[in-house]
């Protein structure tokens, strides 16, 4: 999300899950801050375009899950207006994880690398289909 700079419109970096969903949250920018609108999630793709519609704004789509679900996602936008990524704000930018950390140091939100745990939205395959023999 941090590659748009545009305010007054939704931003919704999606990296696709496969099967229609979709690891997804939705921003906007408040003054200078990047703030989260809709929760960071695995979401149906139809389930999130809900979401965003209650939103009633435009929306900025980027990441490969848009490329990957764009039919469904134009199908289910109704009367939202919607664009995508210019093709050099598209994919995820790694410059950006330094400018997250600035922001977060300034705040003291300070974390020791050994402390640090990924976010895991959704199991594993092996770990799913192991549960499911279990």
């Amino acid at each position: 999300a941090n590659n748009i700079t545009k305010k007054d419109v939704l931003i919704c970096p999606m990296l696709d899950a496969r099967r229609e969903h979709v690891f997804s949250g939705v921003y906007t920018w408040k003054d200078d801050e990047l703030i989260n609108v809709i929760v960071i999630d695995q979401w149906s793709v139809v389930e999130l375009c809900k979401e965003i519609i209650k939103k009633n704004k435009e929306v900025i789509f980027l990441g490969d899950g848009f490329t990957q679900h764009e039919e469904l996602i134009i199908k289910n936008m109704g009367n939202i207006n919607i664009m995508k990524a210019k093709a050099s704000r598209f994919l995820q930018e790694a410059v950006n994880i330094g400018f997250l950390a600035i922001e977060k140091m300034k705040k003291g939100e300070v974390e020791s690398y050994m402390n640090h745990e990924p976010d895991y939205y959704r199991l594993s395959q092996a770990e799913r289909e192991y549960q499911e023999k279990h």
